[in-house]
């Protein structure tokens, strides 16, 4: 009968990474059998902090090569991974409203939330409060405090993005009915010459 082993994590916020440096946690699971994992976050001093509580079963047999790990610099951006052009003026909306709403309150910016997080609302364009939930790291204090800002948010984007699109849709339309009119064919003009020929043939008529 196999004994489960557990193992608990307290990962403290990188403000360099503007996250939470979990590569101890994953080269530790690397070569176990994972049984279960939870986790909670806590802010302790205004510091986040992220604790993880694995059960496990050893299993030493082949471990596996751990990849070469990011730099801090690397991991700092990983977030831009996740963003696109489409997605990219609603982040830069977030990170201003986050920023101010930080400054205002006495806290860090990272506490309300990181530039991963708010990368992911932009990329996923919650509508509601149960979808912003499923963010990673947004949980019931935060949905309560700032959810509604932060839809309120996605929301006004989103106007703007229709009815930007709206409009380029209508000179698009202006465009091509132009270019439809520029292509008919003019009516022939009356030059010096077709007059004098038309009178020619009425004299000699």
């Amino acid at each position: 009968m196999k004994i489960l082993m557990i193992k608990i994590f307290t990962l403290r916020f990188s403000e360099v990474l503007q996250g939470f440096d979990d590569e101890d946690v994953r080269k530790f699971m690397a070569d176990k059998e994972i049984i279960s994992v939870r986790d909670q976050f806590f802010i302790r001093n205004n510091i986040p902090y992220w604790s993880v509580m694995l059960e496990y079963n050893p299993v030493s047999e082949d471990k596996p090569l751990h990849k070469k790990r990011k730099s801090d610099k690397e991991r700092k951006e990983e977030y831009r991974e996740l963003l696109t052009d489409n997605s990219m003026p609603l982040f830069n909306y977030l990170r201003e409203w986050r920023n101010e709403r930080a400054k205002k309150g006495g806290l860090a910016p990272f506490v309300l939330s990181t530039n991963r997080q708010l990368a992911e609302i932009a990329d996923k364009a919650p509508e509601s409060l149960d979808k912003l939930a499923t963010i990673e790291g947004v949980g019931k204090a935060k949905l309560e405090n700032y959810g509604k800002e932060v839809l309120g948010i996605v929301r006004t984007v989103s106007q703007k993005k229709a009815e930007q699109s709206e409009k380029s849709g209508r000179k698009g339309d202006k465009k091509e009915q132009t270019g439809d009119k520029a292509k008919a064919s003019p009516a022939p003009r009356e030059t010096k010459e077709t007059l004098l020929w038309d009178t020619e043939q009425k004299n000699d008529a």
